[in-house]
Formats: C-alpha cells, sequence, structure tokens
C-alpha cells in the first residue's frame, strides 16, 4: 500500500445559524443557536500558512 496523500485540510467547521422562531428575546427579536455543519473550511495545501503550520509540527510535505 502507497503512502497517503492529502490534498486539502479542514482548518474548522462551516458554522450554520439555526432560528428558533418559537422563542423571542427580551427585545422582541427571535433567538437562534449556531451549531458546526458537517461541511468544513478547507485550506489548500499551497497556502504557505498552513504549510508553515505543517512543517512548524514535523509533517513532510511533498511536491508530487
Amino acid at each position: 500500500m502507497g503512502a497517503a496523500r492529502a490534498h486539502t485540510l479542514c482548518s474548522r467547521f462551516q458554522p450554520v445559524i439555526v432560528p428558533q422562531r418559537q422563542i423571542k428575546m427580551a427585545d422582541g427579536k427571535e433567538m437562534y443557536i449556531v451549531i458546526p455543519s458537517l461541511y468544513g473550511i478547507a485550506s489548500r495545501l499551497s497556502d504557505p500558512l498552513v504549510v508553515a503550520e505543517l512543517e512548524c509540527r514535523g509533517i513532510p510535505i511533498a511536491d508530487n
């Protein structure tokens, strides 16, 4: 079996706002909750900040 390869890095989850229409705040505005979604924010491995962080952690980066 060959070496594992990654093309992107999930850096955080995208938040989703869920309105709670049945609950009103004291000022009458609609209440909502924020939850992480199953979709992530991905960064390219060509991003210099991502590459620097991986190298700082001792994770090798290959060009091929």
